[in-house]
């Protein structure tokens, strides 16, 4: 369940906001200067002071010249310039600038060619500097081996760095390092610990994954209770797993009062993202008629939406309502399809359903239900 394994080679960011580094300005443009490009637009007066201060060579105002010209505020958007003035005020060593140099080198972009040795260069300048964002993007980098030696161990010690002054992603891939062992000892509570302080920070997938220790009981006393608490809080910033997890829980009960009519709820906000387990749960709600109203036919639905993403569990469910004929006509050929490619994704279980089946069905109807799921498996089988 942990999402430390989604961890990119690159992971996203964001460029500096604008007014980043404006407690070093004095003029009256720290006032006038704001995210809303609109503000700089609708404002000669600040583009022009702002301007004058970058080329009178403050490195505060030619980091933020730097920003608005890549992002288009204020001024026409303009890489070749926001790529000038970055590197002027790197040179100066404005940590914040560096830090977007490394991201810029780090990525393929619009701007250069991805350079990771001289992405590492940046993010190390900055990192001298303290700069947390950049001591992340250097264990990043450390973890995934891009302009350096891949090295988790340096990793763990780059985000300990930046964990140590409150940065939410580091905290929160400190403690996927401590739950797996990756660079540093395991440790279930230190990573119960970095995952607690990441989600007290509101990072969604640390509060998806601190509500994972609270339901094993791994690093913390096992409370569904607390995990449900959790789960909520990253359900509200639209975590699809969190939005399956509270529906499992309201399902079965545990940590909340049993309500299918809640359970179906967070099933459907799950399935709404694609969530495969959510859309395959769904349609077995529908089809007992479990907080919903009984209806085959929406329970096909759900499943075919999760067979095609290769959800064994769905690809079972429709092969026995397309034998049994429940939600749409009765077919064997379907039936086994279904039935034989749930077994050739590993479920055992669907082998008794297909011998049973293949008692029943024609000669003709077995053979052309194993084309089927040979040409299904053919096109479908790499993209899982």
């Amino acid at each position: 369940m942990s999402l430390f394994r989604d961890l990119a080679i690159v992971i996203p960011f964001a460029f500096w906001p604008v007014d980043s580094s404006f407690a070093a300005l004095t003029t009256p443009i720290t006032r006038l200067v704001t995210l809303d490009r609109s503000a700089i637009a609708g404002n000669r007066h600040a583009a022009h002071e702002l301007r004058l201060l970058a080329r009178a060579g403050n490195p505060d105002a030619e980091n933020i010249l730097g920003n608005l010209y890549l992002n288009g505020q204020g001024f026409s958007q303009n890489y070749t310039k926001a790529d000038y003035w970055y590197k002027k005020a790197a040179a100066q060593g404005n940590a914040y600038a560096e830090t977007t140099l490394g991201h810029i080198y780090n990525i393929t972009g619009r701007l250069v060619k991805a350079n990771y040795i001289k992405a590492v260069y940046w993010f190390r300048k900055a990192a001298a500097q303290g700069n947390a964002e950049a001591e992340f993007r250097l264990g990043s980098n450390y973890l995934a081996g891009l302009g350096v030696k891949k090295s988790a161990t340096k990793a763990a010690a780059w985000w300990r760095k930046a964990a140590a002054q409150g940065y939410s992603a580091a905290e929160y891939y400190l403690g996927g390092l401590y739950l797996t062992g990756k660079g540093t000892s395991q440790d279930y509570e230190k990573a119960a610990f970095w995952y607690r302080k990441a989600a007290e920070q509101g990072n969604r997938h640390a509060e998806l994954d601190i509500g994972v220790r609270y339901l094993s009981g791994q690093g913390v006393r096992q409370s569904y209770t607390k995990a449900a608490a959790w789960w909520r809080k990253a359900a509200a910033q639209g975590s699809p797993a969190a939005e399956m997890m509270l529906a499992l829980l309201h399902a079965l009960g545990q940590g909340v009062p049993k309500n299918f009519v809640k359970a179906a709820y967070w099933y459907r906000k799950a399935a709404a993202h694609g969530y495969a387990g959510a859309e395959n749960n769904l349609g077995l709600l529908y089809a007992t008629g479990r907080g919903v109203a009984q209806n085959d036919t929406t329970a096909i639905a759900w499943w075919q939406k999760a067979a095609a993403q290769g959800y064994v569990i769905a690809e079972a469910n429709l092969g026995m309502f397309y034998v049994l004929g429940r939600g749409v006509p009765q077919d064997y050929i379907s039936g086994l399809k279904w039935l034989i490619l749930a077994k050739e994704s590993g479920l055992r279980s669907a082998a008794k359903a297909i011998r049973e089946v293949e008692h029943i069905a024609t000669t003709a109807q077995v053979a052309r239900a194993k084309t089927l799921a040979n040409e299904w498996w053919m096109t479908h089988h790499d993209k899982h």
